[in-house]
């Protein structure tokens, strides 16, 4: 059988090279594809492999802030305001993470920069404060030092939370979430937040093709503006921007307004988000409510380009302002109109009702109507007195010989005697009043609808006051013998 050799470490340093390199180029395909691109790739073996991590360590030694216990070095960072001090050589020799860091942005000042920004998570928020009072006990100035901390994205499907643990190897790669929401989407979703604020991803958002989803409708405005200076070339047109900016008196509509004052501000939010290390500021620009719709505004009205340049822009972009004005007001006016006529509709229809509505029957037709007097204490007793001349009679709303078949008078069959005729008219007995039973309205006869007015009730008539009734009793008894035969 034949000998299997040991392996040296020229295979162990081809497999580790071999391996380590594999993943990296992975990497970097990734995030290549995903549009971020380092210029130089710094390995940590190599700040060990040169020295650079132990004549960090003999600095702080020579500066007095490390000094040895248990076997191990320690950094004196409680000395600058750290909860504890700090282990850069273990008690075996091997030099820990923190030295290596510190060795690292020492590198840093000693190429030159004036100015260093990492990005960092946000557990390693820790390391801040001594990293920095590492370069204040090597003699450099930690404010050139600027760290950013980025919270963790939570993954949302369905509504409900992706989970992912890598100590279970369950996780959700960048490779994957690209595939799935696509590069723009993954983007922007990762700038709209702060980096120190927790981000909630919701896959589902991030794919649909609605206005809820920030990505889909900022690529919208984008396309119909390429769309527009397509159109300039297509057509033969070019930007003209002297001609254009002589021509801003022109932008008078509020939308019109709202956008020169978003573009405006370009160049500000460009230099807040750059000295505050802040991109989310460009994403909340892009999706401020002026900015957005007025883009989508300009650009519908002049997606119409005509051969007449910015003068045809203008010119179709007002005519279709004015026809939308023009709709709105002919659909209100409609609605005005509508409510009038229904107004108008429904006042004719009480009036017509209020006409028809029968007078009672006892009024008189030629007196004045006057207002009725309130359910209260009967008036005193009045005696009206009646001149001797009788008025000529005035035929009442609806004529007698009408009415009277439809009307039961009781008349009392009674002859009155030529000597009798002072004597007054009998009077018919009323039955005592049921306490229990409503009253009933009270009956009118014939002789009530007579212009001449009768006395009150318990007044004591004067003798022509009762002939005059005596007379017209007369009449109505001829009248009915009359209507009988």
């Amino acid at each position: 059988m034949p000998s299997v050799a040991a392996p040296t470490d020229h295979h162990y340093r081809y497999i580790f090279e071999r391996g380590l390199n594999t993943i990296l180029d992975d990497i970097r395909d990734d995030l290549r594809e995903f549009g971020v691109v380092y210029d130089e790739w710094y390995s940590e073996r190599t700040l060990a492999e040169c020295g650079a991590v132990n004549r960090t360590i003999n600095r702080l030694r020579d500066a007095g802030y490390v000094y040895e216990q248990d076997g191990a070095l320690w950094f004196r960072s409680s000395a600058f305001g750290d909860e504890k001090d700090r282990v850069v050589e273990r008690e075996n020799g091997q030099t820990t993470y923190f030295a290596s860091d510190i060795a690292y942005h020492l590198d840093k000042f000693e190429r030159g920069f004036d100015r260093v920004i990492d990005v960092w998570g946000a557990d390693h928020h820790g390391y801040v404060p001594r990293v920095k009072a590492a370069l204040r006990a090597m003699g450099e100035n930690p404010d050139k030092l600027d760290v950013l901390l980025v919270q963790f994205a939570i993954l949302y499907r369905n509504g409900e939370r992706v989970q992912m643990s890598t100590r279970s190897g369950e996780f959700v790669t960048l490779r994957e979430l690209r595939q799935e929401v696509g590069n723009d989407a993954a983007r922007f979703f990762y700038v709209m937040r702060k980096s120190e604020q927790h981000l909630d991803f919701d896959l589902d958002l991030a794919k649909s093709q609605s206005r809820d989803n920030p990505v889909y409708y900022i690529q919208y405005v984008h396309a119909r503006v390429s769309s527009v200076l397509r159109q300039l070339g297509d057509k033969g047109l070019s930007r003209d921007e002297a001609r254009g900016r002589a021509s801003l008196t022109w932008l008078t509509e509020p939308h019109e307004e709202a956008l020169l004052v978003a573009l405006s501000r370009y160049p500000d939010v460009v230099e807040s988000a750059a000295l505050a290390h802040e991109p989310h500021q460009l994403a909340h620009y892009l999706r401020e409510p002026g900015y957005t719709a007025s883009h989508q505004k300009w650009s519908e009205a002049v997606g119409r380009l005509g051969p007449g340049g910015y003068v045809s822009i203008r010119h179709d972009y007002k005519s279709a302002a004015t026809g939308q004005r023009r709709q709105r007001a002919r659909r209100y006016g409609l609605l005005v109109m509508i409510l009038v006529l229904i107004g108008l509709f429904g006042g004719l229809l009480a009036y017509i009702r209020g006409d028809r509505t029968p007078s009672p029957p006892g009024a008189a037709a030629s007196a004045p109507t006057t207002p009725a007097q309130p359910p209260a204490a009967p008036p005193p007793p009045k005696t009206v007195a009646v001149s001797p001349a009788e008025p000529e009679p005035v035929k009442p709303k609806y004529d007698f010989y009408t009415e009277l078949p439809k009307r039961k008078i009781a008349i009392q069959r009674e002859t009155v005697k030529p000597g009798n005729a002072s004597r007054p008219a009998p009077t018919r007995i009323q039955p005592a009043a049921n306490p229990l039973q409503k009253p009933a309205a009270p009956r009118r006869n014939a002789a009530s609808t007579s212009p001449t007015m009768a006395t009150a009730s318990g007044a004591k008539p004067d003798s022509k006051t009762a002939n005059s009734k005596t007379a017209n009793s007369k009449t109505a008894n001829s009248k009915t013998a009359n209507s009988k035969t």
